[in-house]
């Protein structure tokens, strides 16, 4: 919760539970590093139609050219233009849960469905090393 304040989030108390907003402009928010068990994150992207959820080596946090030009586990959404790596997955204004499972070294995106489809939601599973 530290570093989303750093990075300039609000939280808001709703039903009590802390939703963070995010500021204008691009933002990163950084979890604690992780050696072992899950990491698991459920988020909604309302604002800019255009982000990316990817895993971060911890040594290329502070690399601005790492998310675009390296980052190979993760996902961008649909309205993302600037090239990149990731698979796109139509997720804005969507619930999106993202779980990550570093004892086996795989990570599971989760988006909820759309109501106009018929798909319902569909897990995407990728596996990483390190």
């Amino acid at each position: 919760m530290d570093r989303a304040h750093q990075n300039g989030f609000a939280c808001e108390m709703e039903s009590g539970k802390c939703y963070f907003k995010s500021p204008k402009g691009p933002v990163l928010l950084v979890s604690q590093p992780a050696t072992k068990g899950l990491m698991r994150w459920k988020l909604r992207c309302d604002g800019n139609s255009s982000f990316v959820v990817a895993l971060i080596p911890e040594a290329q946090v502070q690399n601005p050219k790492y998310l675009f030009s390296e980052a190979k586990v993760g996902f961008m959404s649909t309205g993302t233009s600037r090239p990149c790596k990731l698979m796109k997955i139509d997720c804005y204004q969507r619930w999106m849960e993202i779980v990550v499972d570093v004892d086996n070294e795989t990570i599971q995106y989760v988006v909820e469905e759309d109501d106009d489809d018929d798909e319902g939601s569909i897990p995407r599973n990728q596996k990483f090393s390190g």
